[in-house]
């Protein structure tokens, strides 16, 4: 390697992020955004990571991987080092407490010390990283994080199951998402029935009281709730998404007024689909799921609109389409479709003995 191109590799290194984990137990499952490893005794950190936000999730080998912790980073200018260590009492990694130990550790680090113990990021996640985060900054982790920024959950809590011995150390502090018209403070009762059918309003105004006006605050959350339930394995952040995911596909009236939104929305919409397995849409536990009935109620309301918006519905149905096989339907198909699954239920029912439950046939000379 020429001098020049170590120059390089050097200034590569120091303007990338490091995170730093001190004594970290044998043979943990560790993972940072969509890359895992079992690591060893040898194992301090990841270095060489991208800007912007990054999950970090881990479990033991003494608790049989059962339980999943978190935190998550922002990397930026002013903010790339990032440096815990592992609390053997509480069993999770935390800040240092003086400030003076973590000046040193971070002298360490621009000096290359630990550079042989640092995994390097799997750079080609970059891309797919950014597009999942690309919401999420330091605004949002403060918004959202616990105070000590760290979780736990378990495989059944993430099932839905609580059976009081599960906990989670920390709550996320979600945004409350309404679900109906009630969360109005003063509404027209010529405009009840239409919020139940189309959540424009509902949507409009949690956007100017609960989010500033600012719906990138809203697509962080976003954001933020899919990384933590997908990754993080936290049952309350698939709710919050969920929540959002519905809401959003239930306006028809705002996405004139918010179009950007919209477009992002979509866009958003399609990476975290990309995420999923490819026989999503085909396995019986997820064919009639919420996600494809709000999919094609978002076609719905977004087909007679601007250019971008009908654009980006058009890319999402072929990517749905060509990896999932799901198929969007309009109006007139799932009138024909509904027609022809209740033809063939009724001719299964045919087919079977109902003799005993079959009215009387009487000719009518035999009516006297």
């Amino acid at each position: 390697m020429n001098d020049s191109s170590t120059i390089y590799n050097l200034e590569y290194r120091i303007q990338s992020g490091v995170l730093l984990l001190l004594n970290c137990p044998n043979f943990m499952q560790f993972g940072i955004d969509y890359s895992s490893w079992t690591i060893g005794h040898k194992f301090k950190g990841i270095k060489l990571i991208p800007d912007g936000a990054h999950f970090v999730y881990y479990s033991l080998k003494e608790e049989e991987y059962s339980f999943k912790q978190g935190f998550f980073i922002h990397v930026s200018g002013k903010n790339k080092i990032h440096i815990r260590t592992w609390d053997h009492e509480i069993k999770d990694f935390v800040a240092f407490k003086n400030e003076e130990d973590e000046k040193n550790f971070s002298i360490g680090i621009n000096n290359l010390d630990f550079d042989a113990y640092l995994g390097e990021y799997p750079h080609d996640q970059i891309d797919n990283c950014r597009d999942l985060t690309r919401f999420i900054d330091n605004k949002i982790l403060d918004r959202l994080e616990p105070i000590n920024r760290r979780y736990i959950t378990s495989s059944k809590e993430y099932a839905g199951v609580n059976d009081g011995q599960n906990s989670i150390k920390g709550n996320i502090y979600f945004t409350q998402i309404p679900k109906n018209k009630f969360y109005l403070n003063k509404v027209d009762p010529s405009l009840l029935t239409q919020s139940n059918l189309d959540k424009s309003i509902i949507l409009d105004e949690l956007i100017i009281k609960d989010y500033s006006n600012d719906h990138f605050i809203l697509l962080g959350e976003f954001q933020y709730s899919f990384i933590t339930f997908y990754l993080g394995e936290i049952y309350e952040s698939f709710e919050q998404w969920k929540n959002i995911f519905i809401l959003i596909c239930s306006c028809k009236e705002l996405i004139i007024k918010r179009e950007k939104l919209f477009c992002i929305f979509i866009e958003t919409v399609y990476h975290q689909l990309r995420q999923l397995p490819k026989d999503f849409f085909i396995d019986e536990l997820s064919n009639n799921n919420f996600i494809g009935k709000m999919v094609e109620l978002l076609f719905e309301n977004c087909l007679d609109v601007s250019n971008p918006i009908t654009k980006r519905v058009k890319l999402l149905e072929k990517f749905l389409k060509e990896y999932f096989g799901f198929e969007i339907k309009n109006e007139n198909e799932k009138i024909i479709e509904n027609y022809l699954i209740r033809k063939q239920q009724f001719d299964n029912f045919r087919q079977v003995d109902h003799d005993d439950e079959m009215p009387t046939i009487v000719e009518e000379n035999e009516i006297s």
